[in-house]
């Protein structure tokens, strides 16, 4: 690999890192966080019952957008955030396959948001996978490095 390649994937990754932040805040963390019960039952048909596991849930949401800022912030320093690549292609990567089984198993046809999710989880799921794909073989720094031992 050449010396400027682990930068450009490190760019790339970043690139992917700031949709799936935005992603996560705007349509997920945010509104299962802060929407009214009102705008749950115009926007998916329902409300959630109980209410405080959508809740919990955009609360998971926001850890894990906690854990894209700071592979963000590792990749910004040039050091491969592996952890956070992994995280992202087990949580988006089973997002997208349990949408699509639960569209097709599921009865009526499936909601406008679960449609633009499969292809929001589809395309970080791809860019995640490229970057683990174009990082594994470069020699950046990476943040699997052991602790040094206490005294």
């Amino acid at each position: 690999m050449s010396p400027d390649q682990p930068h450009s994937a490190l760019r790339f990754l970043q690139k992917v890192l700031v949709l799936k932040i935005s992603v996560t805040a705007l349509l997920w963390a945010g509104p299962l966080l802060l929407l009214p019960e009102s705008a749950f039952e115009a926007l998916m048909g329902q409300v959630p019952d109980p209410i405080n596991y959508a809740r919990l849930l955009g609360l998971a949401y926001l850890a894990l957008m906690t854990n894209y800022i700071c592979g963000f912030i590792d990749a910004s320093k040039g050091v491969v955030p592996w952890t956070t690549i992994y995280t992202g292609l087990v949580s988006n990567g089973g997002g997208a396959l349990l949408l699509v089984y639960l569209s097709v198993t599921g009865s009526g046809s499936p909601s406008p948001l679960t449609l633009v999710s499969i292809g929001l989880v589809g395309v970080i799921t791809l860019g995640l996978t490229i970057s683990w794909a174009r990082l594994r073989s470069s020699d950046a720094p990476s943040t699997s490095t052991p602790l040094p031992r206490a005294s």
